[in-house]
C-alpha cells in the first residue's frame, strides 16, 4: 500500500488542528481489555515515541499516552502482560485514539465492553484521529458511525464483518483505509506503516 497525493491532502487539515494547538504533548489514548493482541499496542507506541525522541528530546515531552480500560487497575491480556489502565469515564478528549486488535473472538469482546464503544462514539463526535488495528475494527463499527463509510479489518474476519455491518464500506484489497480522521489498518504490520506516515506528519516541523 502506497501513500499517495490524494490521501496526503485528505489528512493535511486534520494534522494542521492538532499542531497548531496550544504547546503541549500530543495526547494519545488506548481503549484496552482482557483480549487486546499486545504487538497491536506496543508498537503503534513504540513508533510513537521513537518519533518524538528523534525530534532530541524526551518522548513524555512530546507524547503523552494512556491506557484506558473498563475499570480502573491493573490489567493483564492475552499475552501475560499487565498494564496499568484508567477508568474509561476519565477519557476526556485526545488527538489520538488507538483501538488494538482483538485476540480471537471479536463478538465476545463486543458483549463485554459496551462502554468502551460508548467511549469510542464519543471521541468519534470529536476532532481527534482514531487508528483501529486488525479486529479491533469490529468494536469502532459497532459504534454505528462507520455507516456509509470505508473500513477494513485482518482478512480472516471479512465475511463476519461484512455480515454483522452491512452499512459499513469494508475494502477487503485494503490494507488501510481512511474514512475522514478515522484510519484502519488490518494488520500489525500494516499499522507500522500507517504509523510512520502518520508521524511524518504529527512530528514534521
Amino acid at each position: 500500500v502506497g501513500w499517495n497525493f490524494r490521501f496526503s491532502m485528505r489528512i493535511k487539515s486534520i494534522i494542521m488542528r492538532i499542531k497548531t494547538a496550544e504547546s503541549r504533548p500530543l495526547k494519545v489514548a488506548a481503549l484496552l481489555h482482557e483480549d487486546v493482541l499486545a504487538s497491536s499496542l506496543t508498537l503503534p507506541m513504540e513508533i510513537l515515541t521513537g518519533a518524538a525522541q528523534a525530534l532530541g528530546q524526551p518522548a513524555a515531552k512530546s507524547v503523552s499516552i494512556k491506557y484506558y480500560g473498563r475499570e480502573a487497575g491493573p490489567l493483564t491480556i492475552q499475552s501475560d502482560l499487565t498494564l496499568l489502565v484508567e477508568s474509561v469515564d476519565l477519557l476526556q478528549s485526545t488527538d489520538l485514539l488507538i483501538i488494538p486488535a482483538i485476540w480471537r473472538q471479536p463478538l465476545r469482546v463486543i458483549r463485554r465492553h459496551q462502554k468502551l464503544i460508548n467511549a469510542m462514539t464519543t471521541h468519534l463526535m470529536g476532532t481527534g484521529l482514531t487508528v483501529s488495528v486488525g479486529s479491533g475494527t469490529f468494536l469502532l463499527a459497532e459504534t454505528g458511525c462507520m455507516a456509509g463509510q470505508s473500513a477494513t479489518t485482518h482478512w480472516h474476519w471479512f465475511d463476519a464483518f461484512a455480515q454483522r455491518y452491512p452499512d459499513v464500506q469494508l475494502q477487503r484489497n485494503q490494507l488501510i483505509t481512511q474514512a475522514g480522521k478515522v484510519f484502519c489498518a488490518g494488520s500489525v504490520n500494516s499499522v507500522a506503516d500507517l504509523m510512520v506516515y502518520l508521524c511524518s506528519q504529527l512530528f514534521s516541523n
